[in-house]
């Protein structure tokens, strides 16, 4: 049995309510919001709530998520908050092949099974990961 989740229950949590979208951004994020400056990049972005509070705070920031439906609703809150954020459908385990970098990182996957390997992908593009 594989420790990373697939796509298919990324979806599928997505049909409803997924169980991590609490609304808001996650709290460890809120708390540190003050420290962080510049470019940032959340990977595995889902419905954009920490993307959107760094871009509320004046951060250059670049959200991702391989789950489509997600993104549509990200970039939905970005416009209805007139916030401007890229929200791109991609996927963080390829990141090592992406061409972006200097860039801070959150993840909305540090719960999940596959935030090593997600780790992995971001600081070998030299992220700083949150």
């Amino acid at each position: 049995m594989t420790n990373v989740l697939d796509r298919e229950m990324f979806e599928s949590a997505y049909a409803g309510q997924a169980p991590w979208d609490i609304g808001k951004p996650n709290k460890v994020f809120v708390d540190m919001a003050d420290r962080i400056t510049g470019s940032v990049l959340d990977a595995g972005c889902g419905t954009g709530e920490n993307a959107l509070l760094f871009a509320g705070r004046g951060c250059r920031v670049t959200g991702i998520d391989f789950v489509a439906k997600a993104i549509n609703c990200a970039r939905r809150k970005a416009f209805e908050r007139g916030l401007t954020v890229t929200f791109l459908v991609k996927d963080a385990l390829t990141l090592k092949d992406w061409r972006q970098s200097g860039s801070t990182t959150s993840s909305r996957a540090a719960s999940s099974t596959s935030f090593r390997m997600r780790t992995a992908a971001i600081t070998s593009k030299g992220w700083r990961l949150c």
